[in-house]
């Protein structure tokens, strides 16, 4: 009986290089680290449906938030509401807010205020669905 053949795919990981010099700002434990993804629609535009944030402190689990698209049928976010009424992350309530008010009152802080890490799978992606509002540019950035 002759082996079939079968395609896979592989992780690989290298050690780092010793030598190099780390900065140890990238590695102080004290910075906070949020953590996000998104979900979106099936469709060729790929809006916001929800998405979820962690954010760690020294390691520790501080803050988990679900947030949703304002557009989002009202079943959905009441989906939502239950699921986290049911969980328990670390000990913390899982809290459920609109994207407008989880870019206002948690992303920006955090991430801008704090310089917090964000951190994402597929992050410019998952930064795009975040984007509530748009203008013209001004000056030289006009068309």
């Amino acid at each position: 009986m002759k082996p079939e053949s079968t395609d896979i795919a592989l992780r690989a990981y290298i050690p780092p290089n010793k030598t190099r010099k780390e900065s140890p700002d990238i590695f102080c434990e004290e910075r906070p680290v949020i953590v996000f993804d998104t979900e979106t629609t099936e469709d060729e535009y790929q809006y916001l449906r929800f998405g979820s944030c962690g954010i760690w402190i020294s390691g520790h689990l501080h803050r988990f938030v679900l947030f949703y698209n304002p557009t989002l049928p009202e079943r959905d976010i009441e989906a939502l509401r239950e699921y986290a009424a049911s969980q328990n992350a670390d000990g913390i309530g899982i809290e459920v807010m609109s994207a407008h008010d989880f870019i206002d009152r948690i992303f920006y802080p955090w991430v801008i205020d704090t310089q917090a890490l964000c951190v994402g799978f597929n992050l410019a992606f998952d930064l795009s669905r975040l984007a509530i509002r748009h203008g013209y540019g001004r000056g030289t950035r006009r068309n």
